[in-house]
């Protein structure tokens, strides 16, 4: 299904982000392969990069990397690495009171989304996601305002 729909933004503005998440992961590399293909930025966690890696993928997703022109690896508590040509970037996690992880990783994607739509640069992109990540395990809904907000020093 993923491959289908991916297929169809190829000619279009539309920036394919991919979050496999744990069952279709389980196919691994060579089953991910043709959604992959079609895919701009790719969003996993720790987890599903290390089944990725023992896949096919290689041990630093070169692989995937190959394919897949921005890769995210979440790293829940740690923060975020990306992965974009032969750059890698990282930003650390937020230190905040966690109330419930719930939506934790959709609350990031979703603030990775905003960011690279808004054209932010990779490091901040990343640091924004990670701040509506922060703020929602902390019992909030943040909007992109209040995440401004919390960024500033």
């Amino acid at each position: 299904l993923a491959e289908r729909i991916f297929k169809n933004t190829g000619n279009s503005d539309c920036l394919a982000v991919y979050d496999p998440g744990g069952i279709a992961i389980r196919r691994g590399f060579p089953g991910l392969l043709p959604a992959l293909k079609h895919t701009d930025v790719l969003l996993v966690n720790r987890d599903e990069a290390r089944v990725l890696s023992e896949t096919g993928g290689g041990p630093l997703l070169e692989e995937v990397r190959r394919v897949v022109p921005l890769v995210i690896v979440k790293l829940g508590g740690e923060g975020a690495r990306a992965f974009k040509g032969g750059k890698e970037v990282s930003a650390p996690a937020f230190r905040v009171r966690v109330v419930n992880t719930t939506g934790a990783g959709d609350a990031f994607n979703a603030g990775l989304c905003y960011a690279l739509l808004n054209n932010m640069p990779l490091e901040k992109a990343l640091s924004f996601a990670n701040a509506v990540a922060a703020l929602r395990v902390s019992g909030l809904r943040p909007s992109p305002l209040e995440v401004s907000k919390y960024l500033k020093p």
